[in-house]
């Protein structure tokens, strides 16, 4: 059995920080809204986790004219970070 695996047990916050950059990263960049259902997040999960991402330079942030955030975008560190996980899970997994 797989430490990764989704057999009946909830995620690692690595787990779900991977599943989120990887729905960014699968179009160019990603609303809110489309990151939460992709991830299966609720809005309180996405924010906590969103805030970590964006802090860790995983994550930017693409803003209009009047600062609301309207889409999400991963960066080269965030690429990094999914490379590395998909690394761990084909080790362990």
């Amino acid at each position: 059995m797989s430490i990764f695996g989704r057999n009946n047990r909830s995620r690692s916050s690595i787990e779900i920080i991977a599943d989120m950059l990887k729905v960014i990263s699968s179009g160019g960049g990603a609303k809110k809204t489309h990151i939460m259902y992709r991830s299966n997040l609720n809005t309180l999960q996405l924010r906590k986790y969103m805030r970590y991402a964006v802090s860790r330079g995983l994550v930017s942030e693409e803003k209009d004219d009047n600062g609301k955030i309207v889409r999400y975008k991963i960066t080269e560190k965030g690429k990094e970070f999914i490379k590395l996980y998909d690394q761990i899970v084909r080790i362990v997994g």
